[in-house]
């Protein structure tokens, strides 16, 4: 099929396969691209590598014509009302009336309520009597009875209540409940079945069988009643005047003639063959379907399956699965319509058929898995039997190689290729596409370690964390890079503090990238709380901090002399407080109120350390208000650091 306004939708979904890995290879012929790429681009030599490779059919490539046979339920449940507003669902009836479902109308109209049995058999014992009910009022239908279906005629706007009972108590008490209204499922069924073949190409044909009864014989009832076609009238008038509603289901029978048709002289061998069954019912006669549909599977022959109202669901999914097709399920003549565009959009666009992707792996590299999907492994040969390529989509295929060398190796030989028959003008031919070469480079290196502290690994808003990445290494290189992903921060520092200006819980990132071009990763979380600081009233800005030990290595018990100053920009009288703090203790402050301009403010103090190991000098500056500290700018919390290294005494 190559209908132009479903070819333009296809187009508008026209997606393009993103490459992000190193060495990216692609090669194209007649409309199928095949593209593959290696992720990471370089490994170590014990680490394995992932490959993928991309075949897509574009929108230009030509698609195979289409025999199609359209199989219609014509049995006597056609005549049910097609427009289902509630259910369908299972339900359990006595002989005792009991509500069994709601529904509501926006405007008048005739009502019908199905109560099927699953198999659709029906004797006298099965009847049941049914009546509306407005809810919340006290108006009442009246009581009608039936074996599958009764109706009502103008029912008013409204929301009403269903009840319904059995008349014997031998009955069928499992039913299938439903509200419906018009029209007729089997007047919908031609309609969008016409849609449908409208939607077909100049190159497409459609066939028409029918299947239902007369009684307990179907023979004469199940039959081709339009064979292929490409005359679209023909096949619609076929449709409109030939399909009328009796008897019951030998889905099965109506299948086979489908596949009788399909296999005879009349089908083409080039085209692209299918069967869509539409039915609202469970097979009660006749051949078993699933049957059939081994016998589809075997011709390559996909059994769309469209069930409406009370069906077997399961057996209309088996049937589609067996063979290839996909199953729906309509609940107005609507959908009916979007269902026969949508599977007309699926055949009509077959760009390639029995498509089997070979991969030659290079001496180099061995599998590793992690396929998807598994392929068939003959020693370094891996083999996909694809099957039908659709235009406007990709297929993708990955897997895991392992290295057996260092170097820049090819993972796959230039015997790496696409097999595929395409559709030329009015033949088949094999197309053969080749597989792009893909390189890794693997390295004889370890990867770096990433080592990442956070000192203190927590705290409130504004006040600084040291994160340290300096303690990473590579066992056989150094660090080259160092990258930082959280919060708002990036860069390539290895050491800095951090100030974070919300709370919460922060995962702390670090990467680190050695000579070789290897990489490691690792986190820590922070959690940031609410700050018991408020933030200052812009009187003050800190244009200067400084602060000194006068030894940076001594031992326990020997006095520090600590010293520090700040200089401030003031605009009004304002209280400050000069803080020294050993590993975020206070051991020192000093309060003062300045006046307008430029000031400096120094502090010293006396530390003896008590533990050897490094140890943090650290001067804070606040603005004093109602004795809170509140934070100055241009950052939170004004801080410089010193550290000092306490030996112990030998």
């Amino acid at each position: 099929m190559r209908k132009r306004s479903v070819k333009k939708k296809l187009i508008e979904l026209l997606g393009c396969i993103v490459l992000t890995s190193l060495l990216i290879g692609v090669a194209s012929a007649d409309g199928v691209t095949v593209s593959a790429d290696v992720h990471p681009g370089t490994i170590s030599l014990d680490e394995v590598a992932h490959v993928s490779v991309g075949i897509k059919t574009t929108y230009s490539a030509t698609a195979f014509p289409v025999d199609v046979v359209l199989v219609i339920d014509c049995s006597g449940s056609m005549e049910r009302y097609g427009t289902i507003i509630s259910g369908p669902e299972e339900v359990n009836l006595t002989t005792s009336y009991k509500k069994i479902g709601e529904f509501s109308l926006s405007e008048e109209s005739d009502v019908e309520v199905m109560l099927q049995i699953s198999v659709d058999i029906y004797r006298s014992r099965d009847i049941f009597f049914a009546y509306l009910k407005r809810k919340g009022g006290s108006w009442q239908s009246s009581r009608k009875s039936g074996y599958s279906t009764v109706r009502w005629n103008d029912i008013q706007p409204g929301t009403y209540e269903v009840y319904a009972k059995l008349r014997y108590l031998s009955g069928e008490r499992g039913r299938i409940f439903a509200v419906e209204l018009p029209p007729e499922r089997i007047e919908s069924a031609k309609d969008a079945a016409c849609a449908f073949v409208d939607m077909l190409g100049d190159d497409d044909r459609a066939g028409v069988v029918k299947f239902h009864s007369g009684g307990w014989s179907y023979e004469p009832y199940c039959k081709l009643v339009q064979p292929l076609e490409s005359n679209k009238n023909a096949v619609k008038n076929v449709i409109r005047n030939t399909l009328r509603a009796s008897g019951g289901t030998p889905m099965g029978e109506g299948l086979d003639r489908a596949l009788d048709h399909l296999e005879s002289h009349h089908a083409r061998e080039n085209a692209v063959k299918a069967i869509i069954m539409l039915t609202d019912g469970w097979w009660n006669m006749g051949c078993n379907p699933i049957e059939q549909a081994h016998r589809a599977k075997g011709d390559g022959i996909p059994i769309y399956t469209i069930g409406w109202g009370g069906v077997n669901e399961s057996a209309l999914r088996e049937i589609a699965d067996i063979s290839g097709g996909k199953f729906y399920k309509a609940a107005t003549g609507d959908d009916l319509r979007d269902i026969y565009e949508e599977i007309a959009v699926e055949i009509s666009n077959i760009g390639a058929k029995n498509a089997t992707l070979n991969v030659e792996l290079s001496r180099y590299v061995e599998y590793a898995g992690s396929a998807n999907p598994e392929p068939e492994v003959y020693g370094r040969n891996l083999t996909w039997n694809l099957g039908t390529l659709y235009a406007n989509d990709t297929t993708y295929i990955s897997f895991d190689v392992r290295p057996e060398v260092k170097g820049f190796i090819p993972i796959n030989t230039n015997s790496s290729v696409l097999t595929y028959f395409s559709y030329e003008y009015d033949h088949d031919e094999l197309k053969e596409e080749e597989v792009p070469v893909v390189h890794v480079n693997v390295v004889s290196s370890a990867r770096p370690v990433a080592i990442l502290t956070a000192n203190p690994d927590g705290g409130d808003v504004g006040e600084p964390i040291f994160f340290d990445a300096s303690q990473s290494y590579d066992p056989d290189g150094y660090i080259v890079r160092y990258i930082w992903n959280f919060d708002s921060f990036s860069g390539s520092i290895a050491a800095f503090n951090y100030s974070f200006n919300e709370s919460g819980t922060y995962q702390v990132n670090l990467t680190v990238v050695d000579n070789d071009g290897l990489d490691n990763s690792t986190t820590v979380t922070v959690n940031i709380n609410e700050s018991h600081h408020g933030r200052a009233s812009r009187n003050l800005t800190v244009l200067n901090m400084s602060i000194s030990a006068d030894k940076e290595r001594i031992k326990i018990g020997q006095p520090v002399s600590i010293s520090g100053n700040v200089t401030l920009d003031n605009t009004v009288n304002t209280n400050v407080s000069i803080e020294i703090h050993i590993n975020g203790e206070e051991i020192a402050s000093r309060s003062e109120n300045i006046g307008g301009g430029r000031v400096t403010i120094n502090i010293s103090a006396t530390w003896v350390p008590m533990t050897s190991g490094k140890h943090r000098i650290s001067l804070h500056v606040y603005e004093l208000a109602e004795q809170e500290k509140l934070w100055i700018p241009p950052v939170n919390d004004p801080v410089i650091e010193r550290e000092v290294l306490i030996e112990r005494i030998s």
